[in-house]
């Protein structure tokens, strides 16, 4: 049967204690620049720039973007000034820290076996640093993404979320476009890596025994080998508990950012059958869904008791609201807006205000929780449509 491993990387895949790399990475870094900015105010800045992008919960701007709105500023420089410079420290210092971390060879021995297994491996470490960061730690860790065929990377150029935040592995999943079969969290961390996934239903374990509690699956590389084959049955059930649901709505437009820029942006306006839509056409119809519909929804169950709720036929939208000629990009804009305001609505209600009742005209009796669920399914088929428009333009 085949899987989705979602792999940590550092203390999981590469010994890297952080209490030891940290320290020898942001001292080279303030070395580095010091020729333009003290190493105490870049300091103070990195953390700042760092502490926005692990509390960032909302799915505008990406990691990296949050982290520069903080970080440059604080430096008193722009990012164009710096960007060289920065560049370099990447490309000629950071390989230097290499010996601070070590290499797993049951690490390296475990992904070997698991793409021999035919699973699908993606690298879920918390996405703090750049994408160059990354590979070399993956370089180092004997797994160079040269010859392993890791679907997804996370960096910080590339995600909107961070650990722990459950979010930031919706969003993994979401651009790896929901995959069709179970998914299994691997990690070193009960707060970064399982309880994150515990929140998302997944199957987890942890690559640290002496920390599990009692009922975790843990234990080593090999003891994981062993396990594994056991996970069997459908995929995994996303559990109907506010916090799932929330990090789920909120990966939804986040993933559609970095999957939909795979391709130009004029390809966003092309169909690759005649009578299928193009991804701007799809940005429109999320957009105006939540806006037209959920949103309103919402708004009701809330100020009514149990208000009969009627069936929207949206998919001849399209062609009565001319989607074909809006701007795809500021399609997926107002996507991301209209989910924001969801997001928001969503976030100040207590359990109780979740199970408010509704009777729909096709579903019968229902609950705000159900149509957050059908919201959620929504999502995720798109989600997938975005990604077979994707690989049908570039073929």
């Amino acid at each position: 049967m085949s899987l989705t491993l979602l792999l940590d990387m550092d203390d999981t895949l590469l010994t890297n204690d952080m209490d030891r790399f940290l320290p020898a990475y942001l001292s080279s870094l303030s070395r580095h620049l010091s020729d333009r900015v003290a190493p105490e105010r870049m300091l103070q800045s990195l953390m700042a720039g760092t502490k926005a992008m692990v509390q960032k919960q909302l799915p505008a701007q990406r990691l990296t973007d949050a982290f520069d709105e903080v970080f440059y500023p604080g430096i008193g420089y722009s990012k164009n000034q710096l960007s060289a410079q920065i560049e370099d420290f990447y490309a000629r210092v950071y390989p230097s820290l290499q010996s601070v971390t070590q290499a797993r060879p049951e690490a390296v021995a475990f992904v070997e076996w698991a793409f021999a297994q035919g699973y699908t491996l993606a690298i879920a470490t918390n996405p703090l640093f750049p994408r160059t960061a990354i590979e070399q730690r993956l370089e180092w860790a004997g797994l160079p993404v040269t010859q392993y065929p890791f679907t997804t990377i996370s960096s910080y150029e590339t995600f909107h979320f961070a650990k722990p935040n459950p979010a930031f592995l919706a969003e993994m999943i979401a651009q790896l476009e929901w995959p069709d079969q179970p998914i299994v969290m691997v990690g070193n961390s009960l707060t970064e890596d399982i309880q994150p996934a515990t929140v998302l239903g997944l199957p987890t374990f942890l690559l640290q025994p002496s920390a599990a509690p009692d009922g975790l699956n843990s234990g080593s590389f090999s003891d994981l080998k062993n396990w594994l084959p056991t996970i069997t049955g459908r995929p995994t059930t996303l559990p109907a508990t506010p916090e799932a649901m929330l990090a789920v709505l909120s990966s939804t437009p986040a993933a559609l950012d970095s999957i939909a820029v795979k391709l130009r942006n004029d390809g966003w306006r092309l169909r690759p059958e005649k009578n299928e839509w193009s991804m701007g056409e799809i940005f429109c119809h999320l957009r105006d869904v939540d806006r037209d519909v959920t949103l309103p929804r919402i708004e009701r169950i809330l100020a009514e008791d149990a208000p009969f709720i009627t069936a929207e036929a949206t998919d001849s939208w399209a062609e009565e609201r001319q989607y074909a000629l809006e701007d795809p990009g500021e399609a997926l804009n107002g996507f991301l807006q209209t989910r924001t305001q969801l997001l928001l609505a969503l976030r100040k209600l207590d359990q109780t205000a979740w199970s408010r009742p509704a009777r729909h005209a096709i579903f019968g009796p229902t609950t705000l929780t159900e149509l957050i669920t059908f919201t959620i399914t929504h999502d995720q088929n798109h989600v997938r449509q975005v990604g077979e428009t994707l690989r049908a333009l570039k073929e």
